[in-house]
């Protein structure tokens, strides 16, 4: 019992999982149809990715990543270019266009940028 606890606690995203998953179960109990429907090779694929995401973690491989990119915001001779995709400021427009997104929520994407960098450059279609 030790040692599964002991791996439960090293591996936090796969224990937050687990217990989300165990928490669904009573928001929708299973039954015969909801297991028929399940795509078992997506959710063991979604698993295993857990899984490796978790050893990266563990070793500490997105440390160098996270390191260049925060020194790239810092960086005086770097213009930072972001295309963001908006084809209207109308959200009725880009209802009717299918679009997931608003105006609102392009314009926040802009600010998050703003915030991070200095006078980025943000261009749109």
């Amino acid at each position: 019992m030790n040692r599964i606890i002991s791996i439960f606690k090293k591996a936090l995203m796969l224990s937050v999982s687990l217990l989300a998953a165990i928490a669904s179960l009573f928001i929708t109990p299973p039954d015969s149809d909801l297991l028929k429907n399940i795509d078992w090779r997506t959710l063991a694929t979604l698993f295993m990715l857990l899984s490796v995401l978790e050893g990266f973690k563990q070793e500490n491989i997105f440390a160098p990543l996270l390191r260049r990119t925060s020194r790239l915001s810092k960086m005086k001779n770097l213009c930072p270019h972001f295309h963001l995709s908006l084809q209207s400021g109308c959200d009725k427009t880009l209802k009717a266009m299918n679009r997931k997104y608003t105006s609102e929520e392009y314009l926040r994407g802009c600010n998050v940028l703003r915030k991070y960098y200095t006078n980025p450059a943000i261009t749109t279609d």
